[in-house]
């Protein structure tokens, strides 16, 4: 895996009698992806039994349990697992294997859960047993490098107007494809689907019981609650809907135009630019999920088998999509999953990056005057930059609107228009002190001031002064003191955080933490 290879190709040629030139250049690349389960040393870290699993769910399919306390629950689900050593937790995740039940054993008391689980799918790869006696998960599809496709153009010349002056230009574009993969979205905590039971249930005219199409030992289990009639929660991945995949097209493009040149009669150079820049990001996620959806197919009669239903039921389904599922999304049963199933559920994610760019800037520098350990130059200049960014979420993943129906395993965003401008303005200052006498080859001072204008945080003025001792060709030394601050980008300003999980132990870097394992 991992094959790459890259094409190139420069050429160039001057014109008007050497007083221009003109040179162009192209390439294309393609990479292929290497994959993790490949290498050795990773497959060596997944075998390790004192090193966790890196899936955060398992790949099987269970219930939250909600019999803590419950004596009777307690003694029937003990029963079904003759190896334990103890009691078996009657909260957490019970997964299933046709109708044998087992834990991963996340807890002291769901270890004994671990006994039922088949040994023979214990391949120290993807399903592991630790040291401790718990079982863990690895992905076997993460990448190591990820699959890519690009193409260049680059674009530059130059021509001399006369002695002192050139006009110059140059363009980029620039095409690129990645693919990246990640773990399934799960159904589980807030993403969870409550199943309703089915106890002689009417449902348009046809009774339904669960225990015809659920594991026997869940249906004793189910019915050992102190209310057996209460909906209970799935848990796992989305039969047949596989990994979350995000194939990825950027397209960017630079064009810069301007002039260069000299000062006739002094040592001073100077150029004049103006840029203009944009990138296009266009990202599709698959194998994700409308929660909504899902939860209607998953709690109909045999989870969705023979599901049909219209839109806009209310309007009696005029203008609105209808969805079939033949096969059903049974978590349990491991049978395949119907193309229709699928497309009920699926909400592919359609989202679009925009960022401009324009830079308008000159910069002059050159010598002010001799002093006894050589040349005081100078460099001044101003610079203009304006970014705009805009991003466009997919509906169904967007904080502000999308209040009826989200995306399974995903956290929604925020679509984002922003601009953002600064003007800015330096001067630098290089003055040799000394030179060529014995210990000092070269002792220089450099001094630096800029003054920025952000529209969003107003005038900021840094600086800094530098010297620099050359004792010999092979030995400085340096020193720096400086003022730096900078305004927000855009990301900073916009972005929505996400927060993952809660940490109710504070801080572990902060050194006002009174907990033990604080800084």
């Amino acid at each position: 895996d991992g094959d790459e290879y890259t094409i190139s190709g420069i050429m160039g040629t001057n014109f008007a009698d050497g007083r221009g030139n003109i040179s162009i250049a192209m390439s294309t690349a393609d990479r292929k992806p290497s994959l993790r389960a490949e290498r050795p040393w990773f497959r060596d870290l997944w075998a390790n039994p004192d090193v966790a699993g890196n899936y955060f769910f398992p790949i099987y399919s269970g219930i939250t349990q909600s019999g803590g306390g419950n004596a009777t629950y307690q003694a029937l689900l003990n029963s079904m697992f003759p190896n334990a050593t103890g009691n078996v937790s009657t909260t957490g995740s019970l997964y299933f294997l046709g109708n044998t039940p087992f834990t991963f054993g996340d807890s002291a008391a769901g270890k004994s859960g671990v006994s039922n689980f088949p040994t023979n799918l214990i391949d120290q790869q993807e399903t592991k047993l630790s040291s401790l006696g718990t079982l863990s998960q690895n992905f076997q599809d993460d990448f190591v490098n990820l699959p890519l496709n690009r193409y260049n153009f680059y674009l530059r010349g130059n021509y001399e107007i006369n002695d002192w002056i050139s006009v110059i230009a140059q363009g980029y574009f620039n095409k690129s494809h990645t693919a990246t993969v990640q773990q399934p979205g799960p159904i589980v905590g807030g993403w969870n689907v409550v199943v309703p039971r089915y106890i002689n249930k009417n449902v348009n005219g046809t009774i339904y019981n669960d225990a015809d199409w659920l594991p026997s030992n869940l249906v004793s289990l189910l019915n050992a609650r102190n209310d057996p009639n209460a909906a209970w929660s799935v848990t796992g991945y989305v039969p047949g809907l596989g990994n979350r995949e995000v194939f990825t097209d950027v397209y960017t493009y630079n064009m810069l135009a301007g002039f260069e040149g000299t000062i006739p009669g002094i040592d001073w150079t100077w150029d004049a630019t103006v840029s203009q820049g944009e990138s296009v990001t266009n990202a599709l996620t698959t194998g994700t999920a409308s929660l909504e959806r899902l939860r209607a197919v998953m709690t109909a009669p045999f989870f969705g088998a023979g599901f049909k239903q219209q839109g806009n039921a209310a309007g009696g389904g005029f203008g609105a999509n209808a969805a079939t599922c033949t096969s059903g999304l049974d978590p349990f049963s491991g049978k395949p999953v119907s193309d229709d199933c699928i497309a009920a559920i699926s909400a592919p994610l359609k989202e679009t990056a925009k960022m401009q760019q324009t830079i308008g800037e000159a910069n002059a520098q050159g010598k002010l005057f001799n002093a006894p350990a050589g040349e005081v130059r100078a460099a001044v200049g101003a610079t203009y930059r304006k970014n705009a960014y805009t991003f466009l979420e997919d509906n169904i993943k967007e904080r502000d609107s999308s209040f009826l129906d989200q995306t399974l395993g995903i956290y929604p965003a925020r679509s984002i228009d922003a601009a953002l401008s600064s003007k800015e303005v330096y001067g630098e200052l290089s003055i040799p002190l000394i030179h060529d006498t014995p210990g000092i080859q070269m002792l220089e001072i450099n001094a630096g001031i800029r003054y920025a204008d952000s529209s969003q945080t107003g005038g900021s003025t840094t600086w800094k002064v530098e010297a620099n001792w050359e004792v010999a060709d092979f030995l400085r030394f340096r020193a720096t003191y400086n003022k730096a601050e900078r305004a927000p980008n855009i990301g900073e300003l916009y972005s929505f955080t996400q927060n993952f999980g809660l940490l109710t132990g504070g801080d572990a870097c902060s050194t006002g933490n009174p907990y033990s394992y604080s800084a």
